[in-house]
């Protein structure tokens, strides 16, 4: 995705399937790499939930183009990046729904972590290239069928963790737009620039 002023998609830029804005609360660098390295890896350190969700919530509270967005729509539902089975098994938490329920409660907004399945467990993204990453995450994701035909009209925050080549969050918004949802934005404690 190219940066845009206002964090929405470039009219240009904009895809059927694509997200149409992105927002990071910050850089994903220094202090926070470290933080978001130990809340998602060993030792799990599951406390900085708090932390690192206030961080995002500040961010909206500060983000007007954000806040437009969701008070515009009578329909937004909050999810997140799903975590497959098995690494949710070793860690114990997935650290994006952790960051969304909190985010859904102090916006108070509805959340739901399982809308969107992950069917296939994928390497870590971190250790692969832009387009190793692209691969990997191909077809990982699915609809959960409890969901099938009740994304229609829904304007979706898809929340995540970081933000590097945006094969993530770019494979689950084209789910949730070939699913019927309005619009979907993202919203990641941070981005790497």
């Amino acid at each position: 995705m190219k940066p845009s002023v206002t964090s929405l998609t470039h009219k240009r830029c904009r895809k059927r399937y694509g997200l149409d804005g992105l927002f990071a609360a910050v850089e994903y660098r220094t202090v926070i790499k470290k933080a978001v390295y130990k809340y998602k890896y060993e030792p799990y350190i599951y406390s900085l939930s708090g932390i690192l969700s206030r961080l995002m919530h500040e961010f909206y509270i500060q983000n007007e183009a954000l806040q437009n967005i969701l008070s515009a729509s009578s329909n937004v539902w909050i999810t997140c990046v799903p975590l497959h089975e098995n690494r949710l098994k070793i860690r114990g938490y997935n650290q994006s729904a952790m960051l969304g329920k909190i985010l859904s409660e102090k916006m108070n907004l509805p959340f739901n972590s399982k809308i969107i399945k992950r069917v296939r467990d994928t390497i870590p993204q971190f250790k692969l290239s832009k387009e190793e990453r692209i691969k990997n995450i191909a077809d990982a994701f699915q609809l959960n069928s409890r969901y099938k035909g009740k994304m229609r009209g829904k304007t979706i925050l898809l929340v995540d963790d970081v933000f590097t080549s945006g094969s993530t969050m770019r494979e689950c918004g084209k789910l949730l737009k070939k699913s019927g949802a309005k619009a979907v934005y993202g919203l990641v404690l941070a981005m790497e620039q």
